[in-house]
């Protein structure tokens, strides 16, 4: 299992390095029309990143850890609670947050929904950043030694 642990935590250091990268590149408009060619370019780039990673943190790597610790995959709920409990989220509604954002992005949204995409992105980054942080602190000082 640590190995598994291990090749997930090595692509969340990799993903949260250029995710980071990508938050900082982007600018946040309420106007939908005042973004150029490269200001879209951008976002779909963070877009992209913020739905793998939190896909690779909340499904991947939580089922893991709930499998390993726990015994068992979990539910989002019973994901969410953990992850509050072991202090990698200050509420387990931060974690369904990002499930819900990173699955609007993946399966639903359409052009007239791209600013309230950008929006929540831009709200929930810096929050997906603290949650990837944390985790893989908890992976290596508690299940990978």
């Amino acid at each position: 299992m640590n190995n598994v642990f291990g090749d997930d935590i090595i692509k969340l250091k990799k993903g949260l390095l250029s995710l980071k990268n990508s938050y900082s590149n982007v600018i946040f408009y309420e106007d939908y029309d005042i973004y150029t060619s490269d200001d879209l370019d951008k976002w779909e780039i963070l877009t992209a990143r913020f739905a793998r990673l939190s896909d690779l943190v909340i499904q991947k790597l939580f089922t893991t850890i709930m499998l390993s610790l726990e015994g068992y995959k979990g539910t989002l709920i019973d994901k969410a609670n953990y992850a509050e409990k072991i202090g990698v989220v200050e509420q387990a509604k931060d974690f369904t947050n990002l499930k819900y954002v990173r699955n609007f992005i993946a399966h639903e949204y359409t052009l007239k929904d791209t600013n309230e995409v950008f929006e929540q992105v831009y709200r929930l980054c810096p929050l997906l950043i603290i949650f990837i942080e944390r985790t893989i602190i908890f992976c290596e000082k508690e299940i990978i030694r």
